[in-house]
This record gives structure tokens, sequence and C-alpha cells, in this order.
């Protein structure tokens, strides 16, 4: 999945969101052509599911439909939960990659978003785009989402749900490259 969903756009490689690598062979499912000589990004990255081992192997991207990937919070002065505290180090990512609507709903995906809500990681919920265009984001954080993650869970599908809405309600941004010379988008 990551070969897919993922835009990349660093000096050694850039690709478009939601193109499949020309490097990637089998359909995406299979290897890399240039696996050994791999680029730097793709090298060092791992998406959630190969980091945490809370997340088994119903939590496969390709099974799942929820790719999730760890990196570095850097908030917007608005979104630092408490001004005292020094805001999280990290946040995680989960890109709803097969039908969005439901699995906002399904109970395994809400308890995730409430554990870690609860435990004070920032949570984005993200969208694949078109070919040529930004994924939708939205970040899951506040100190009401931390309180009702940590007293009732099942209120969190309720905020999955209007992210989601909100979501679909945006227009997608254009992918604008800053780097340039080595496009692998197909």
């Amino acid at each position: 999945m990551c070969c897919v969903v993922l835009g990349i756009d660093d000096s050694e490689i850039q690709k478009t969101a939601s193109t499949l690598c020309r490097h990637c062979t089998g359909s995406g499912k299979g290897g890399c052509s240039v696996y050994a000589n791999r680029p730097r990004s793709c090298r060092t990255f791992f998406c959630a599911w190969r980091q945490l081992g809370m997340l088994d192997d119903d939590w496969r991207p390709d099974r799942s439909g929820i790719f999730a990937f760890l990196e570095p919070f850097k908030p917007d002065p608005a979104e630092v939960l408490d001004p005292g505290q020094p805001p999280p180090q990290a946040a995680i990512t989960l890109m709803l990659t097969n039908r969005p609507e439901v699995t906002v709903r399904e109970q395994a995906f809400v308890m995730l978003v409430s554990l870690h809500a609860a435990n004070g990681l920032p949570v984005y919920l993200s969208l694949p785009a078109p070919p040529g265009y930004m994924p939708h984001r939205v970040l899951l954080y506040s100190k009401a989402l931390t309180n009702v993650a940590k007293q009732n869970p099942d209120h969190v599908r309720a905020v999955l749900e209007q992210a989601l809405a909100f979501m679909a309600s945006q227009p997608f941004r254009p992918q604008v490259f800053q780097n340039r010379g080595n496009d692998v988008s197909r």
C-alpha cells in the first residue's frame, strides 16, 4: 500500500499520491524492482502495522483498508491540547483506503482511536485523494476528545463520523512538488 497511496516529495524521489510507483511489481502486491537500491525514503518508511505490536495481521493495510503510519507531530498553535504541557512528539495517521463509512463504525477501529486519544497520542483521520491531489486529513486531537475517549469510547464513533462527513464535503487540494527530477508515478 505504501507504494500506492503515499505521495513522496523529496530530493531523491517524487511520486504522486494514489498512483502506483513504477518500480512496484505485481500490481502493488509484489515487490520492488529496485529493492536493493531503493531510495532512502522507501528504505526508512514502515507503516504502523509493522511498527506497533498491538496491530495484528487483521490490521495489515491491504486486509483492513486502514493504512496507518506514525509521523512527527508538528501542531499548529491552535492544535495544542494543553498549553501548559509540551506537545506530543509523534502522531498516528489512519488513512481509510476502503469503505471509510463502514470502517469508522467498526468497534475495533473505534477502540484503536479511543486508546490513542485516551493516552494523548494525536490521531489524524485521512482519506486518499485522486491522483494529482493531496489526501484529506483531519486532526482528532482535543482535550474534549481525550476526555470522551477515557470516559466512553463509544462517543468517539460520533466524532469519527463527523470528521468523515467534513472531509467528504471539502475539495481536494492539488499536490505540488517542491522537488523534481525523479518522478516514479505511473
